[in-house]
């Protein structure tokens, strides 16, 4: 299930512009990653079906990191 598209961008040229995604806090249930991104489009989706249930959780932290292709790679988070 998609839950977001995260976006950055970078006014560099050719690799040093090419943004790529990460994600560097995940949160788990039972030992397997609950959430993941699609490192070219920034779409965030859930692993795990039925995983999302406000009843029993109110939220959730993601930390995503955008890096470029450069040399070296500029990232934020």
């Amino acid at each position: 299930m998609t839950v977001l598209t995260v976006i950055a961008s970078d006014v560099d040229q050719g690799n040093n512009g090419s943004v790529h995604y990460s994600l560097k806090q995940v949160p788990r249930s039972n030992d397997q990653p609950m959430f993941t991104i699609n490192s070219h489009t920034g779409l965030i989706s859930t692993m795990l079906d039925n995983v999302l249930d406000r009843e029993t959780q109110k939220e959730y932290q993601l930390i995503v990191q955008a890096k470029d292709k450069g040399s070296p790679p500029m990232s934020c988070q």
